[in-house]
């Protein structure tokens, strides 16, 4: 797959269409390897390409947040706050809306923005609950179906660690 994917990005350039799919599947690649650093990188260029060619979008923008959070990468964090925001909200998934709910949180909790960081928290909460959607005939299209623990696990050590006593935990 990798070697495909490289020869796509080779041999057609000039092929916008597939090129930002491509760009992810490689951060894929790799993020599965455990390079995280070499990942990101083809995120951002999947990023970058779908800037230039708004038509064409991927989900890179959430593989892209998963991999700055766990990179801690603190100095990305307002990008990918902008970035998250600006995709997730026309979205109509559910599986979409809690990822990025759930990294936004992840992000406040570790800006010390803990208000913020609890309402991402419920959203991403209210998304994860939701078992159909309104779509006729694609009931659970886009509905959560198993949740991601290390997710989970992160958001409740930040609720019950770093939310202030004054906070709903």
């Amino acid at each position: 797959a990798e070697m495909l994917g490289q020869k796509l990005l080779d041999d057609y350039p000039n092929n916008k269409i597939d090129r930002s799919q491509c760009f992810q599947s490689l951060g894929d690649i790799y993020k599965l390897r455990g390079d995280f650093v070499l990942s990101l990188d083809y995120y951002k260029a999947a990023l970058d390409h779908e800037e230039v060619y708004p038509n064409v979008k991927t989900q890179a923008y959430l593989d892209f947040s998963e991999v700055v959070i766990k990179l801690e990468k603190k100095e990305i964090y307002p990008i990918v706050r902008l970035l998250i925001l600006d995709r997730v909200k026309n979205s109509p998934f559910q599986l979409e809306k809690y990822r990025s709910y759930s990294f936004l949180s992840i992000i406040n909790f570790r800006l010390g923005n803990y208000v913020e960081a609890i309402e991402c928290s419920e959203v991403a909460e209210q998304s994860a609950s939701v078992k159909t959607t309104d779509l006729r005939y694609h009931k659970k299209l886009g509905v959560i179906t198993q949740r991601e623990k290390w997710i989970d696990d992160l958001i409740t050590c930040y609720r019950n660690e770093k939310a202030p006593d004054n906070e709903v935990r």
